[in-house]
């Protein structure tokens, strides 16, 4: 049964947290599970990408995501609670008789960014007296923020092509950002970095990671994010590294934009509408010229 809360819930109970299965909705939705915490409650979070970033998060008990046939691991639990309405969460709340979906509540379809619906719905779904917009996330001991201020890392994927900004524009932006005395590298997978060893060529710098935990360190060491509309840019503004997000859409862009550390958002002129227009000639509509002016204005904002 899913329902949502008509009185707190209780302390004396044990409720697990099920992630989702994208990196920057985990990173979002874990706003909840911190602000369990801080009330006091007993949390038990599962999800793949908390968990590769388990250290990161030593105060909470972290597991990798549930399969869905898993109910032995639930059972134990007073009380589910799952972001969004997905085939996971379905399956879940079809056997277990606590369990929550957040997005169900008409919140989710509020004008603002998804950080915020979340500090919203611990304050007026779970009726939380205490919240905060942090999830939790605590840098590992010897790493300095900021300390290469003049390195930019870019993400130059997503999960999905179509969201993608084109790889001449992203060499092209390095270029001119070098002009500016800023360094860029590109992040990206181990499955996508035989597609981007040309970046070489470009003295683009493209550094190697043995896990996510590796590659959330050098963010945080870094100045600057620029990137697509992807789990990284939430991951790096998490950790309070300024940022520069290139989306497809205007109602994307006001829900999903990173929005921990400062940020911008580019997307494409107005003239490049109606929305058909939009979704196939986006990317070329969107100049290198109109990004690298966001990330100037973002620089000076922050300096």
């Amino acid at each position: 049964m899913n329902f949502l809360l008509k009185k707190p819930l209780e302390k004396s109970k044990k409720i697990a947290f099920v992630s989702s299965f994208c990196m920057g909705d985990s990173l979002v939705g874990l706003i909840v599970a911190n602000n369990l915490l801080l009330n006091g409650y007993d949390v038990t979070v599962y999800g793949d990408f908390i968990y590769a970033l388990r250290d990161w998060f030593l105060q909470m008990n972290v597991y990798p995501l549930i399969k869905e046939g898993d109910k032995q691991t639930l059972a134990e639990y007073d009380t589910v609670i799952s972001m969004f309405d997905n085939e996971l969460s379905r399956a879940i709340s079809a056997w277990h008789p606590h369990s929550i979906i957040l997005s169900h509540s008409p919140l989710y379809l509020a004008k603002m960014s998804m950080v915020d619906i979340q500090v919203a719905a611990c304050r007026d779904i779970l009726r939380l007296k205490k919240v905060v917009k942090d999830n939790g996330i605590i840098p590992l001991a010897g790493l300095e923020p900021h300390k290469y201020a003049k390195r930019v890392v870019m993400h130059p994927t997503s999960s999905l092509a179509r969201k993608n900004w084109p790889a001449d524009k992203f060499i092209e932006l390095t270029k001119r950002l070098r002009t500016m005395g800023y360094e860029s590298s590109f992040v990206v997978s181990p499955e996508e970095r035989p597609d981007w060893l040309f970046a070489d060529a470009y003295q683009v710098a493209l550094p190697q990671f043995t896990s996510l935990s590796a590659v959330a360190a050098y963010v945080f060491e870094s100045g600057f994010f620029i990137g697509n509309d992807s789990g990284i840019g939430h991951l790096a503004s998490n950790l309070g590294v300024p940022t520069v997000s290139i989306i497809l859409r205007k109602g994307v862009a006001r829900q999903w934009r990173p929005n921990w550390a400062p940020g911008k958002v580019v997307l494409s002129p107005a003239w490049c509408n109606p929305r058909p227009v939009k979704e196939k000639f986006w990317k070329w509509c969107t100049s290198v010229r109109r990004v690298q002016k966001h990330f100037v204005d973002l620089v000076e904002e922050v300096q």
